[in-house]
């Protein structure tokens, strides 16, 4: 009997353990070293002494720092199929563009595909609001009835939404998405007595 594999899954658990080992390997043997804040973003001390190279690693994604990109691309190259490569346009949630002569970074794509998700999932439009949290707003003291598990699945996904979009840069809504995640874990009116009045007082 033969069997042919059409699409390999990519499921292993230790896959994204391993190949971060085995890219990090590569990137000592070029010469750059993890930095102490972060060890995915790599530097090392550039080869006229001018400037210090950066590369910044996310699974197998990187983006290079340097004033010549192109030799350390053409390392990376040598070992490993690289899909594409140029000036950054867009890297985990950002949006990367020069301005006047500097690089500058956003987040309007990621929040327009976001809300674009949500609609989708919804079918309704997104309500927008002037501000994060509207003044009067108080999740505390909501007494619906709590979600079943379908809608606690979603209401977590959209915790996670914000909570990246805010890490890309939306620092002004981080205040209503920590407000909002305190009530992500699943929690129901039980009494004292249902949940320890088995145990020996």
């Amino acid at each position: 009997m033969t069997i042919v594999i059409i699409k390999a899954l990519y499921v292993l658990s230790a896959s994204g353990a391993d190949w971060h080992r085995h890219f990090s390997n590569s990137l000592h043997s070029y010469g750059f070293e993890p930095t102490r804040y972060d060890k995915d973003v790599w530097i090392q001390l550039s080869e006229d002494k001018t400037h210090y190279e950066h590369i910044c690693t996310y699974v197998d994604d990187f983006m290079i720092v340097s004033k010549q990109p192109e030799a350390i691309m053409e390392l990376i190259k040598k070992e490993y199929g690289v899909k594409g490569e140029g000036p950054p346009l867009y890297y985990l949630g950002n949006d990367c563009k020069m301005h006047n002569g500097r690089s500058a970074i956003g987040c309007k794509k990621c929040i327009t595909e976001a809300m674009r998700r949500i609609e989708a999932i919804t079918k309704n439009p997104i309500k927008r609001q002037s501000t994060p949290l509207p003044t009067g707003d108080h999740p505390e003291l909501d007494t619906s009835e709590f979600l079943d598990n379908d809608g606690h699945r979603y209401y977590q996904m959209l915790i996670g939404i914000l909570n990246w979009i805010v890490g890309i840069g939306r620092f002004d809504i981080a205040h209503a998405t920590t407000s909002l995640a305190r009530f992500s874990s699943v929690q129901g009116s039980v009494t004292w007595t249902e949940l320890f009045g088995h145990l020996d007082t």
